[in-house]
This record gives C-alpha cells, structure tokens and sequence, in this order.
C-alpha cells in the first residue's frame, strides 16, 4: 500500500523462486485463467483478491476507511483489536494456542451484528451467511477472529 491506494496482487506459486510468474515458451508472461464455475484462477497463478475471505475484507475497509481509529487492544503477542469509530470492528487472533475472550470496547451500539469475514451480508444487507455477534453497549466478549461493521 502506498499513498493511501489498497493494492491487492496476484500471485504464482512455483518450486523455483528464480522461474518468475508462469511463462509461455518464448518466457513471456502468461495470461491468467480464470475456471468460469468457480471464479478461481488456473495453473500456477493464485488469485488472493477473488478469494471471499479477502473480497469481505477489502469491503470491510471501503466500510470504514474515513473513520478515525478507536478502542485499540492488543494482548502484547498474537491477538489484537480495534474499530474504526462508530462503523466497524475488527478482532484477530493469530494464537492458534488460545482463544481471544475478553470484553472489548468496540465503540458499536448494542446489538447483532454480522462476521463479514465468516460469511457476509446477503438478500440485500438484511441476512447474515456467517456468524453473528451479540454486542452489549459499546463492547463485545469471547471472540475469536471477526470483522463487523454497522
């Protein structure tokens, strides 16, 4: 990321780092193909940003991208959280060792809200696919990792 501009790529997987992207004979770079049932790239190239896992974070962002920085929480190791004001919320645990449970301050107001990352919005942003959170005024407890937004 650089002046503010969010930069998804498009990577390839090879056994040999000094081959570069898939190529064709002449070692011009390949065009990327694309299984039309699955939306997944072919061969060696590995598509991150048509993953949904990545689609619902870049979405997560756009969400609250203007939104100051609030309620900051880490656990000094693997595990951290904050929220972006009033409009999103975000928890991560990289420790696959423990859970993260603990009463964080979100800065949301009470109620349900929707993991975008486990699932996302549908029917119109009114149906959760994925989990759902309960929040207490202004903070939410025994999390693991989840994005949220208003």
């Amino acid at each position: 990321m650089s002046d503010g501009m969010l930069t998804v790529f498009v990577v390839c997987t090879s056994s040999n780092d000094w081959m570069g992207p898939p190529h064709n004979a002449d070692w011009t770079i390949s065009d990327v193909q694309v299984d039309s049932s699955t939306e997944q790239c072919l061969g060696d190239w590995v598509c991150e940003h048509r993953w949904p896992v990545v689609k619902a974070m870049v979405e997560w962002r756009s969400m609250a991208i203007d939104s100051p920085l609030r309620h900051w929480w880490t656990d000094g190791q693997r595990q951290i959280a904050f929220s972006r004001a009033d409009r999103a919320f975000i928890a991560i645990n990289d420790d696959q060792s423990k859970t993260l449970d603990e009463q964080l301050q979100t800065g949301l107001p009470a109620g349900v809200y929707c993991d975008v990352i486990s699932g996302g919005l549908a029917d119109g942003c009114t149906r959760c696919r994925g989990r759902t959170v309960t929040g207490h005024t202004h903070s939410f407890t025994a999390l693991s990792s989840l994005m949220l937004t208003t």
